[in-house]
């Protein structure tokens, strides 16, 4: 677990091919040359690897988005050592990750009550800086008006 917090891939690879189901395939085998009856599972294992890539640095981004409210989106690309060449790629994956949060967040307010830790941040690119607002400073002072409403209530019915 260790190894794939710090995004080894080859462990995320691993960790795949010895926990999933073994893929069928729908045509027969041919047993004479290149081992072909794997080709199903070296094919969802390269799939589920693009995935994990594409999401290998959404915790360390959103570790770095939480310590400022407001911050260049160069001075972002410098801390996870984005180059130069990379820098467009950079703010679409920010983007991304936004898209992510807000979907997590959704599909988390569906299943449960539970305060969730992917709703508590959002963040908007205007030129090249990011501001950072932490949500959960506002559903604290929404939550403490509620519990006092309802307090009231209570007394007066």
């Amino acid at each position: 677990m260790n190894r794939m917090s710090n995004g080894d891939i080859d462990e995320f690879r691993l960790a795949f091919q010895q926990g999933c189901p073994k893929f069928l395939s729908p045509t027969t085998v041919v047993y004479e040359g290149t081992n072909q009856a794997k080709e199903p599972l070296i094919r969802q294992c390269n799939a589920f690897l693009e995935g994990i890539e594409s999401q290998i640095m959404l915790p360390i981004l959103r570790g770095y988005l939480k310590l400022y409210t407001t911050l260049p989106t160069r001075k972002l690309a410098s801390f996870m050592d984005v180059s130069d060449a990379d820098y467009d790629t950079f703010v679409g994956k920010l983007l991304t990750f936004k898209m992510i949060v807000n979907e997590l967040g959704k599909e988390t307010a569906e299943r449960s009550e539970i305060d969730d830790s992917t709703t508590d941040l959002d963040f908007y690119v205007d030129k090249d800086m990011i501001i950072i607002a932490d949500t959960k400073v506002a559903r604290r002072i929404g939550e403490y008006f509620i519990k006092h409403i309802q307090k009231l209530q209570e007394v007066f019915f």
